[in-house]
């Protein structure tokens, strides 16, 4: 019985453990630019930004409406022995200035620039959380650089330790090679350190768990051409806006008429009467001159926003192109004219050290020349990524 009882507990604590690992593989697997683009998305400061355009959106909804008609009832009880008289009366409001279509169109237009203001803070949010995540996959490679830099700087100062036993160099020669190995671990920790804090602010950023969240990127970059500025979604957005304000501006003119009132009344009294009448108001005060200049106002920003934000999409395109073809272009320079001399020189340097023919200056030269074009290289491949993140957001994909 305690066997069976023993063998259980062990059966019991065996799918717990295989329960944890499954979870734990589950919950560990990196994240990619495509999950992190739709966790960015969730943003609370994105979703208050398109809360706010469904704000204006119910803003709006009261503008344009038509006045309610107005149901009355009145029952007039006379001296004794009188009848009492029963009358019913109905008022009609009619908009024939056509203020209502005004208001709404100028809602319209309120309702599109609040979704282009929403899109472009989304594409910016956006943009922001893709270069953290690619600054942290720079960092990754730059420690891991460094500790295989540390590690050829090991070797090296191996050599030169038995340089020094061999009697033909001094101690010192040693301990300066010894000292700039321990100098990079140093900063690979440094390195490391800062990449880990960067991963766990993101995933605060996204709402996920820092400990439990780790992120997968690659600075390589396709090829992107350019796309036109009239499918960003935000200039559509502001386009749409300065259409409704020019609606809403051809419809002002008309503000100045007065509105109609059509009533009927019904009342009882020897037999059904009924009594029809048309009222208007008179514009003294009211003739429409908010309206108008709601509509002036509304047209004119919405033009210039438009105008404006076109203007600075193109700019942004051009200056993204330009950019991501320099970066481009040296990057791949810089790798074909260098990648084969560092090869040679540190294949040249290792075999002279071992053989003495370098003194200890000349090796620890070599050593950080490797690491300083290793470095520029990493660094050009992270300006290629940033320029290339520009143009997409110039592009309009982050909206």
């Amino acid at each position: 019985m305690r066997f069976w009882q023993r063998r259980n507990n062990d059966l019991t604590v065996l799918m717990m453990l295989a329960v944890f690992s499954y979870t734990s593989s589950v919950v560990a697997a990196p994240i990619g630019e495509a999950e992190l683009i739709t966790s960015a998305l969730k943003m609370p400061i994105i979703q208050a930004a398109e809360a706010e355009v469904e704000e204006v959106r119910a803003a709006g909804i009261k503008d344009g409406l038509l006045a309610n008609p107005q149901l009355s009832f009145r029952r007039e009880t006379g001296s004794q022995g009188a009848s009492s008289l029963n009358s019913w009366s109905l008022a009609v409001p009619i908009d024939t200035a056509g203020r209502g279509a005004t208001h709404r169109y100028v809602s319209a237009s309120l309702r599109a620039r609040a979704q282009a203001s929403s899109e472009v803070l989304r594409s910016a949010h956006v943009l922001s959380v893709l270069q953290q995540f690619y600054s942290i996959a720079a960092l990754r490679a730059e420690y891991e650089l460094l500790d295989q830099a540390q590690t050829d700087f090991a070797e090296a100062a191996r050599v030169i330790r038995h340089r020094v036993q061999a009697g033909t160099l001094p101690e010192v020669a040693a301990v300066r090679l010894e000292l700039e190995a321990e100098l990079l671990q140093s900063k690979a920790r440094q390195s490391r350190s800062k990449a880990q804090r960067l991963s766990h602010e993101l995933a605060v950023r996204l709402g996920l768990d820092p400990e439990q969240t780790t992120f997968s990127a690659k600075l390589d970059t396709p090829s992107i051409m350019p796309g036109k500025t009239e499918e960003r979604a935000s200039v559509l957005s502001l386009k749409l806006a300065e259409e409704h304000a020019q609606r809403a501006l051809n419809s002002r003119w008309r503000s100045w008429i007065p509105q109609l009132v059509i009533g009927a009344e019904a009342n009882e009294q020897q037999g059904s009467q009924a009594l029809l009448s048309l009222g208007f108001e008179l514009p003294f005060f009211d003739r429409g001159q908010a309206q108008r200049a709601e509509a002036a106002a509304t047209a004119e920003r919405a033009l210039r926003e438009a105008q404006a934000h076109e203007l600075q999409t193109a700019v942004d395109l051009r200056r993204s192109v330009t950019a991501l073809n320099a970066a481009q272009k040296e990057k791949l320079r810089f790798q074909s004219s260098s990648k084969n001399r560092l090869e040679a020189l540190m294949a040249a340097t290792s075999s002279a050290n071992r053989q003495g023919l370098l003194s200890p200056l000349e090796v620890l030269d070599a050593q950080r020349q490797q690491i300083t074009i290793k470095k520029h290289n990493l660094a050009l491949q992270l300006r290629v990524k940033m320029v290339e993140l520009d143009l997409r957001a110039a592009q309009g994909e982050f909206e």
